[in-house]
């Protein structure tokens, strides 16, 4: 069985620092992987299901837009918060990061 971690919002998304988008997401992955301690990676189908009916999503980044807490494009952020949804992550694993993620913890 497959847990999806959808704990973040496209906001905290928003704060990850990165060169690209590419480089974001390689952070995001490499700190799963270093909780879990393999390699994780993004379900393409689950991503693309995201991707296509992902109105809620939409609507929560225009509404964070509109009250300035983001700026910019909208499509990046919510591209990464979406691969970020669609880990490929179970259950142990999702304890695991659960276990040992401080409440403070910081990119």
């Amino acid at each position: 069985m497959l847990c999806s971690i959808q704990g973040r919002s496209p906001l905290r998304t928003y704060l990850i620092k990165g060169r690209s988008p590419a480089h974001k997401l390689n952070r995001v992955l490499g700190m799963y992987q270093r909780y879990v301690g393999r390699r994780v990676y993004v379900d393409t189908s689950r991503l693309i299901s995201e991707q296509t009916s992902g109105d809620c999503n939409w609507a929560i980044s225009y509404l964070l837009r509109n009250f300035c807490m983001i700026s910019g494009e909208i499509k990046p952020t919510l591209d990464l918060y979406l691969q970020q949804c669609s880990a490929i992550i179970n259950c142990r694993d999702l304890a695991l990061i659960g276990a040992t993620l401080p409440p403070y913890h910081k990119f």
